[in-house]
């Protein structure tokens, strides 16, 4: 199972746009070089492979965060949440 730490750091992989890249003139969103998920408003972490089994407290880190997405995973109880100001 993917840990909420391990899954924010493949979030920022796949959204970072590499130095040099042509978006990099003209980021847009989804893109933003780099991708630091504290700092977003938005943190998709649907679909994770292989999928996040327990929310902890990570995701407490995202303080700017109003959207969190987290469907298509295998999560049995909402925790992990304290400090959200979203929350």
């Amino acid at each position: 199972m993917t840990s909420v730490k391990d899954a924010l750091l493949k979030y920022a992989e796949k959204y970072s746009v590499p130095e040099g890249d042509d978006r990099m003139r003209n980021p847009g969103p989804p893109y933003a070089c780099p991708v630091v998920p504290i700092e977003n408003e938005k943190v998709l972490l649907y679909g994770m492979m292989p999928p996040i089994a327990k929310m902890d407290v990570t995701l407490s880190t995202l303080k700017k965060a109003k959207h969190i997405s987290l469907s298509s995973n295998v999560i049995e109880k909402i925790t992990g949440l304290k400090g959200c100001e979203c929350c």
